[in-house]
């Protein structure tokens, strides 16, 4: 198990990063206006009208964060700009997407930081290294049996090395467990809370889930409780809007999962009568009434704005207008993808096809987007 979490994962559920007050240097809110698509068997970037902006030359792509989109070509990994040119980058083995201007990369198995100007910033040290906090502080070890310590951009320790587990500093605060247990702390390794929880997830949005006697509940960057523990899952949410949360378990007899929403304060706004739901995304969720009904697009209110295809799957949250769907073709001999706006207008088509290829699909931080990758079977 990781010892430096970048994402906020601890359900069995989809759970995405909980990002910081729609910061736009991830690459959930980015701006940039193009959207990874296949043509023919590479990837490239489509603009709102579903023409290639970027040609499809790559074997693998993300989206855009920062100014700049990971792609791949062959075993190579590079950064582009929205122009197509290739950011100068030392050789990497693997790099995620730029997170608060800073990329996570890795060479032999050790971890590094890159700068949005392709600078090596931390060098390729690390058995164990986060993303960049909003804060300028990175969790790492140089090894992965070591403590971990947070650093800053220039590799200098700022929060001395005792911590067993920690996370990414959100919206001035990181969950840390020290002892076998969680709490969070400020940037001067202050309390923000005390170290006394079996599971503790930083949201972003100054809201943090908490696992007590086999439920969740919130508490604010305060300590206050803003929702009692009563909940068996959760989805972390990605807008400052709602967060999907149920209350049934199989263990104690639910034959199905009933999910609904709550807002930041804790009060229900929609009601739990959902069999699946995931974040909302620029005011809008996508959710299903039961394991047979077709998917629909919600918005706050709970008002449904479009139904999908009964064998159509939602691939990505709404991002910048836009969202991916998948659908298998009729001869299951491929899988139809399509972005569409949310009054349900088809951007852009391709398909993938099986015998030959199998879509993988990455929820990542960039997250709330969907790394989609052309992979061999």
């Amino acid at each position: 198990m990781k010892k430096i979490s970048f994402f906020a994962v601890a359900t069995l559920a989809v759970v995405l990063m909980g990002c910081s007050s729609k910061n736009t240097n991830n690459p959930t809110f980015d701006t940039t206006k193009l959207w990874p698509a296949m043509q023919g068997e590479k990837y490239g970037f489509i603009d709102p009208q579903g023409k290639f902006a970027i040609p499809a030359m790559y074997d693998g792509v993300s989206n855009f964060s920062c100014g700049y989109a990971r792609v791949r070509i062959g075993n190579d990994i590079k950064f582009i700009d929205t122009n197509n040119k290739m950011l100068n980058t030392p050789a990497m083995d693997y790099a995620e997407p730029f997170y608060n201007k800073f990329a996570l990369f890795s060479v032999n198995g050790k971890y590094g930081l890159l700068d949005n100007s392709g600078n090596t910033v931390i060098q390729p040290y690390f058995e164990e290294l986060g993303y960049m906090g909003d804060n300028g502080l990175v969790a790492g070890a140089a090894n992965k049996e070591d403590l971990i310590a947070f650093y800053d951009k220039d590799a200098k320790v700022v929060l001395p090395a005792m911590y067993n587990y920690a996370e990414m500093f959100q919206d001035g605060a990181a969950v840390v467990e020290l002892n076998q247990q969680m709490g969070a702390i400020d940037k001067s390794g202050k309390w923000l809370i005390p170290a006394s929880y079996g599971g503790l997830i930083n949201f972003g949005h100054g809201l943090l889930a908490f696992f007590q006697n086999s439920r969740f509940g919130l508490l604010d960057l305060n300590g206050n409780m803003i929702a009692q523990p009563i909940y068996t899952n959760f989805i972390v949410p990605v807008d400052n809007e709602l967060i999907a949360v149920t209350t049934s378990s199989y263990e104690e007899g639910d034959s199905e999962p009933k999910w609904g929403y709550i807002d930041f304060k804790g009060n229900q706004v929609l009601a739990a009568m959902y069999y699946a739901a995931s974040p909302f995304f620029e005011g809008y969720a996508c959710v299903r009434m039961s394991e047979e009904a077709p998917y629909s697009i919600i918005d706050t209110k709970g008002n449904v704005v479009l139904t999908l295809a009964k064998n159509e799957y939602p691939e990505t949250g709404l991002h910048n207008g836009l969202f991916l769907t998948g659908t298998e073709s009729l001869d299951e001999e491929s899988f139809i993808y399509q972005y569409k706006d949310i009054k349900g207008s088809v951007v852009y088509t391709w398909s993938e096809d099986y015998k030959y290829y199998a879509p993988k699909r990455h929820a990542m931080e960039d997250h709330g987007k969907a790394f989609i990758e052309k992979t061999l079977r």
